[in-house]
């Protein structure tokens, strides 16, 4: 089954895809797809698919 989320996650001065996979692989085994929906000053709001 697949499942869609919203996930905030600290946002580091400087950031890139690498940063965003290895903290959405810390919570999800497979994961699907991922896009940034928002971004704010100390948070990343990202819309996540994954396996489960």
């Amino acid at each position: 089954m697949i499942k869609s989320t919203l996930v905030k996650l600290n946002k580091p001065e400087k950031f890139d895809n690498i940063y965003i996979e290895n903290e959405l692989s810390k919570l999800y085994s497979s994961v699907i797809r991922w896009a940034v929906v928002k971004i704010e000053n100390e948070t990343l709001t990202v819309c996540v698919s994954f396996e489960f």
